[in-house]
């Protein structure tokens, strides 16, 4: 590998990872949607997520060698970096290297800015929750929070042991930013917006009860009956399909709601 340079554009790089890998520099963009290895894409999310460290070449080979067959898998990490290299240089051009190598570690170019949707989200999610703070600065830090989050966590790399303690943690914030903001505009009575969000939510999480109940409710504010009811019946069907779970009593009253109007 080369020796680190200086980058030659003050363009930040743009990194999404929330609902998809996304790289976008100076106007030129990758995305997971190009047919690669999912090695390939872990290993690079892997540096990235750990961008502000160096990381041993054995701490990688633990993560994605530990069971695989190959016979030098020092070896084949040194091949996959330099395919992850080629992968990324057009949004760079030669004179940027952004992965580099340092003393059997390796670590992503710290020189070159990066703007993470991951890192905004959570900064955005525990200002909202710092104490004395007006309601209205919270539900505007709420608002840029859940608009931040696409979906999960690099959702083709859900199998990736190391990786799921992170999309969980990230998941669960976005649930209670979503209750948090469903609060904050009910007592504003901006159901409109509301609703939007809540029926966003449940689409992302189909199986989480919690959001399925808010779509309900927040359908029910709008006087929209019929819609109410259609969800509540697809959401407990496909909570009973999937997990094996019948309407809670939560749900059960929002259907008795229903149907006394």
């Amino acid at each position: 590998m080369k020796n680190e340079k200086t980058p030659v554009s003050s363009a930040a790089l743009s990194i999404s990872l929330l609902g998809g890998f996304g790289m976008e520099h100076d106007g030129r963009t990758l995305t997971d949607d190009i047919n690669r290895s999912q090695k390939l894409w872990s290993v690079l999310a892997y540096l990235v997520i750990h961008r502000d460290r160096d990381i041993p070449q054995s701490e990688f080979i633990e993560q994605f060698w530990q069971e695989d067959n190959s016979t030098n898998p020092a070896s084949a990490l040194k091949t996959l970096l330099y395919r992850i290299r080629a992968m990324i240089e057009p949004l760079f051009g030669e004179d940027i290297q952004p992965v580099i190598s340092r003393r059997g570690a390796y670590t992503w170019n710290r020189e070159i800015p990066c703007e993470v949707d991951l890192d905004r989200f959570e900064a955005l999610c525990l200002q909202a929750q710092q104490e004395g703070l007006d309601n209205k600065k919270k539900l505007e830090l709420y608002r840029e929070a859940t608009a931040l989050y696409k979906g999960p966590l690099l959702p083709k790399l859900s199998d990736q042991i190391w990786l799921m303690p992170l999309a969980a943690h990230s998941h669960a914030l976005f649930v209670d930013a979503v209750k948090e903001q469903s609060c904050l505009l009910v007592e504003q009575g901006l159901y409109d917006e509301l609703t939007e969000l809540c029926l966003r939510a449940a689409e992302l999480d189909p199986t989480n009860e919690a959001l399925q109940i808010l779509a309900i409710r927040a359908l029910l504010y709008q006087g929209r009956n019929s819609e109410a009811l259609t969800h509540y019946e697809n959401a407990t069907e496909l909570l009973y399909r999937s997990l094996g779970i019948r309407a809670s009593d939560e749900l059960r009253s929002l259907y008795a709601q229903i149907m006394a109007v």
